[in-house]
């Protein structure tokens, strides 16, 4: 039966761990990604090392003359550790915790852990993850592994079924380990955002045909970073920012540059506007009858979509983002954008707009079709016609505008202090 990864690394297992492992070149090409990133911890400075094993990291501790935590489930690791650092003249605190359990970790300005956070399930890494948020640390240098969320299906399953060979080696004792997790990128990515982390930085280690080793380096997360664009002049296939040339995808509401993942509502007079053949002429909206339908909208619905101020809106598809995007169901949102100078055409009218950018849906793996059960849950109103929920890309929610488009609930506050933030963008400078 295979063992608790708590209790793998007692004994002889202890003993010998730096001897084994350094003689494998997995493990130089670790410690040449990982030092770098480690090196760059503010001297002086206090670090906490999770599941630390013999603390291979202790002579760069020392050499960053850190104040060093070093904490593990296993005593027999942690007496190797703390022989180490005795040898090495480090003053490192030691302590037998396990990452998984209800006891606190110290405080920290700085959080480490490598090569465990595949040893445990999803869920238990998120257990971990949040006691290690309990240490009030500004900086966690995380090494995980994970199937890229681009690999092909059969690339896909060929990983899972490696990793459970050797699971299945462990479990008839053939291999003296614990049962190694393949985390899914997507559901780590996810996780990340559940327990309030931001990636900064992601350093690849390696990618073989199981998974991508990484190490990252992850932050607070802290307010949506916001995106300044001067000027942005939009032609049919095409659009100008900055004076540099990019394809794009036109829709109704808005235009996707795909290369650079940014979504940017049309404008017109600070509002937001729509472009359709099928739709009707604004003018002719304004001047019509209120009860006066065009298509499946009266005059008074058509003119109430474009009286809504464009930061207003795009601070609404902000936040619709973020909840999709925390329970899975949508692309990760990266940044809000502003545009101090928005057109349609050389000769149009200069206003202002605003949109996001949005991590790339057609490189996630597909999955089912969220329900309007599901969406409502996430505190999400669909738009009238329910478009959001008959089109979604690969399983995920993309489409957010429409004349009554999706509306997220309870978000006042947050609305009103995003778009505040934006109006700031935009008039700076």
């Amino acid at each position: 039966m295979a063992k608790k990864i708590d209790d793998v690394y007692t004994g002889s297992v202890a003993s010998k761990y730096d001897e084994v492992r350094n003689r494998l070149p997995r493990w130089t090409r670790e410690a040449g990604v990982i030092e770098p990133v480690l090196r760059r911890i503010p001297p002086g400075s206090s670090v906490l090392d999770v599941a630390a094993g013999t603390a291979r990291w202790l002579p760069v501790y020392k050499e960053l003359g850190l104040k060093v935590t070093l904490t593990d489930a296993s005593a027999d690791m942690l007496a190797l550790a703390a022989e180490k650092a005795k040898s090495l003249g480090v003053s490192a605190r030691v302590e037998q915790i396990s990452a998984i359990d209800d006891a606190p970790f110290p405080q920290a300005e700085t959080v480490v852990t490598t090569n465990f956070l595949n040893w445990i399930s999803l869920a238990d890494v998120e257990t971990c993850l949040r006691k290690m948020r309990q240490t009030g640390a500004g900086t966690y240098l995380l090494m995980i592994a994970y199937i890229p969320q681009n690999w092909s299906a059969t690339r896909r399953l060929r990983a899972r079924l490696r990793i459970s060979w050797k699971n299945l080696r462990t479990r008839l004792g053939i291999r003296e380990k614990g049962i190694y997790h393949l985390h899914e990128e997507q559901d780590v990515r996810a996780m990340f955002r559940r327990v309030g982390l931001t990636v900064i930085e992601e350093a690849v280690i390696e990618e073989n045909h199981k998974k991508r080793v990484t190490f990252v380096t992850a932050k607070p997360t802290g307010e949506l970073p916001v995106v300044t664009i001067d000027e942005v002049i939009v032609a049919k296939d095409s659009v100008v920012i900055d004076g540099k040339s990019y394809a794009i995808k036109a829709g109704t509401w808005a235009l996707y540059v795909p290369e650079l993942e940014m979504k940017i509502l049309r404008a017109a007079d600070g509002n937001c506007a729509y472009e359709h053949p099928l739709a009707p002429d604004p003018a002719t909206v304004r001047a019509a009858p209120a009860d006066q339908k065009f298509r499946r909208y009266t005059a008074a619905e058509w003119a109430s979509s474009i009286d809504k101020p464009v930061l207003e809106r795009a601070a609404e598809n902000c936040i619709i983002a973020d909840r999709l995007a925390r329970h899975g169901f949508g692309a990760a949102l990266k940044a809000a954008v502003v545009v101090r100078s928005y057109r349609q055409g050389d000769s149009g009218k200069p206003t202002h707009s605003a949109g996001m950018i949005l991590e790339n849906l057609f490189t996630y793996p597909r999955r089912r079709d969220v329900t309007e059960t599901e969406f409502r849950k996430v505190g999400l109103i669909p738009d009238r016609y329910k478009s959001c929920i008959r089109q979604q890309i690969r399983g995920y929610v993309s489409d957010f505008n429409a004349v009554f488009g999706v509306m997220p609930q309870g978000a006042e506050t947050e609305v009103a202090a995003l778009r505040g933030r934006m109006a700031d963008h935009c008039a700076a400078g």
